[in-house]
């Protein structure tokens, strides 16, 4: 036990050194700063709860995209060594490996070599004995990372209909699109439900689940890196998984949660006082369309930033390629908006 401690200790001094001083704040403290891109305090934030949590896959992943975000690269690249090495199975080591082979690929640009390649660190943690068992890589398409997660006992996999066709879609998205999610190491992840991939957000609320928990949930943008897709849900009460999602809703949740992905690729614009200048002249005459209108966009027209950040995903949505019903309302209640929107994408 105590070799072990030892050798646990020597990697996370090796990787960095924590403060002395940290601040009483929380890791939900440390997530919202860092999807704000203030990386220098999310990173005091994360290395104090490592030190008092040594066994959190999460913050060495956290830290090592914030050391990322100040350009620190090569404390980046020790940090997610320490992650692969240290937790080989988890859902973190598998993105830690998928941001070592890009980091590679730059340094073989940088360098003139501008060959492709596939493999990661000669290191025996990184074996093919390591690879991760709770998810399988589906490559890069269309430049951005994609991956899916194995399901839980008795749970359905994700059909290949579903890969296939989120492959086309991506595939689909502007080259400007595609080419900032990349910079910013956005990943998009196929997951059975949400419980696959997350089985202690079970029992939680989430953002326009008023009543429900996030069982119900379709996908999310999460941690400021994941766009999170669901090929199905669970119901509240038997926890049994429903039938698959139709594939058009499926796109369009895709379509979606890479707008918000897409919001804090441009730095949280749908919080901006630009944004928020358009946002809310079309939210007004909103208010005195027709009351089927209105009362359908509610979610969006929600008085806080929740309002503005949930229709900055939807517009950007449609702007991607999301086609119905609702859709047409939108455009035609936030027509100043989409146009703001498309203007920062390149989009006619």
């Amino acid at each position: 036990m105590c070799v072990v401690s030892c050798v646990w200790n020597e990697r996370v001094h090796s990787a960095f050194a924590l403060p002395t001083s940290l601040p009483p704040a929380t890791f939900e403290d440390g997530v919202k700063l860092y999807n704000q891109k203030q990386f220098k305090q999310a990173l005091i934030i994360f290395m104090g709860y490592l030190k008092t949590n040594p066994r959190s896959a999460a913050a060495y992943l956290y830290i090592a995209n914030s050391y990322y975000g100040l350009n620190q690269i090569d404390a980046a690249k020790k940090t997610y060594q320490v992650l692969i090495a240290s937790f080989p199975n988890s859902n973190e080591a598998l993105t830690a490996r998928e941001f070592m082979r890009r980091l590679q690929t730059q340094d073989k640009i940088a360098s003139g070599n501008t060959s492709s390649t596939s493999s990661v660190m000669e290191n025996a943690s990184l074996s093919k004995k390591s690879v991760a068992k709770t998810s399988v890589s589906e490559g890069v398409v269309g430049e951005l990372s994609l991956r899916v997660i194995r399901p839980l006992q008795d749970h359905p996999v994700v059909s290949p209909s579903v890969i296939s066709a989120v492959k086309d879609q991506i595939r689909k998205y502007p080259k400007l699109v595609r080419k900032m999610l990349y910079e910013n190491r956005i990943e998009v992840v196929l997951t059975p439900t949400l419980i696959d991939k997350n089985p202690e957000m079970k029992n939680q609320e989430g953002r326009g689940y008023d009543g429900h928990t996030l069982k119900s949930c379709p996908g999310m943008f999460q941690d400021g890196r994941s766009v999170v897709i669901c090929e199905r849900t669970m119901d509240e009460y038997t926890e049994t998984v429903h039938d698959p999602i139709p594939i058009e809703r499926i796109l369009a949740t895709l379509n979606h949660e890479c707008g918000h992905a897409i919001d804090s690729c441009l730095g949280d614009i749908s919080e901006t006082d630009d944004f928020k200048h358009v946002y809310l002249l079309d939210a007004a005459a909103a208010q005195r369309l027709d009351a089927s209108v209105s009362r359908d966009l509610a979610y969006y027209l929600q008085k806080s930033e929740a309002g503005q950040q949930e229709c900055c995903g939807e517009l950007i949505g449609i702007i991607l390629g999301t086609d119905s019903d609702k859709s047409e309302k939108m455009r035609v209640a936030f027509p100043q908006t989409i146009k703001f929107l498309k203007s920062k994408l390149d989009v006619r």
